[in-house]
């Protein structure tokens, strides 16, 4: 298991994250921390190789999400076969909402144009599979997606 940076708003952890940390290893959990309190990633390769993640990188942040989420997958290499996405607040979800409401956009093709969705499709992953969609176009409260 990989060591847990100290940081309040990591869902792993506790402290300052002020210190840099990785996992080790293709499989399991990946951490990677930078400093202050709001730059974090903390993801798990699961047996079927999708990755599930939570990352923070907001404004004044010492390394960018895209940067975070590359360090991510160079760690888990081919290992990973899919993305999950699992949005219940955020930047991910409030882009699909924008964007499915007054059918501007179908839900499908809004979920492939979230942060998320780019990111994934950098590495080939760009067919989103909707597992759980709660609401209505541009109303949705929670979102499960993978990108295969």
């Amino acid at each position: 298991m990989a060591n847990k940076p100290n940081n309040p708003n990591c869902p792993c952890s506790g402290g300052d994250g002020e210190d840099v940390t990785k996992g080790v290893g293709n499989t399991g959990e990946f951490v990677l921390s930078g400093a202050g309190k709001n730059n974090f990633i903390y993801a798990d390769l699961n047996k079927n190789g999708s990755i599930d993640f939570a990352i923070e990188a907001g404004e004044g942040a010492s390394i960018r999400g895209s940067e975070l989420f590359k360090s991510m997958m160079s760690h888990y290499g081919n290992n990973v076969k899919g993305v999950a996405g699992n949005w219940s607040y955020g930047t991910n979800l409030a882009k699909v909402n924008e964007l499915t409401a007054a059918n501007r956009m179908s839900l499908q093709s809004a979920i492939s144009k979230t942060w998320t969705g780019n990111q994934a499709a950098k590495y080939g992953f760009t067919s989103a599979r909707i597992t759980e969609a709660v609401g209505s176009p541009g109303n949705y409260t929670k979102i499960s997606t993978i990108f295969e």
